[in-house]
Formats: structure tokens, C-alpha cells, sequence
């Protein structure tokens, strides 16, 4: 998983369209270069970014808390 998990992560971890869709919501949310929690996604009512932030969480963050 690439770390820190970014816009080029989405584009390796999701297919073409899903991807797609994710950043355009990312992007109308929060500006470019922005470093979001993943509690805030956790907070968005839209149903695709809370997906991204429980995605990174599992994949990202739970095993590296696991490790440590």
C-alpha cells in the first residue's frame, strides 16, 4: 500500500471508474495538497468517502497499530 495514502494510492487500490469518482468527491470537499483525517472523512455524509476512510483505516492504520 503506498504510504502516505494518497491520490495515486486511490488509483492502484480501486478500479479506473471507482477511483475516478472518489477524487472528484475528494477534491469538491476538501483542496488539493490538503491532509485529511481519516476521522473526517469518517464524517462526511457521502457514502463513497467514508468507504475511502474505512478502507485506509483497515489497510493502512490497522496494521501498522497492530505491528507497534
Amino acid at each position: 500500500m503506498p504510504v502516505p495514502f494518497n491520490l495515486t494510492s486511490i488509483k492502484k487500490c480501486f478500479p479506473f471508474e471507482i477511483a475516478e469518482q472518489i477524487i472528484s468527491k475528494l477534491l469538491s470537499v476538501f483542496p488539493m495538497e490538503t491532509k485529511i483525517p481519516i476521522l473526517d472523512l469518517k464524517k462526511e455524509n457521502d457514502d463513497l468517502l467514508r468507504m475511502l476512510a474505512d478502507f485506509v483505516y483497515e489497510k493502512v492504520f490497522l496494521g501498522y497499530t497492530i505491528k507497534q
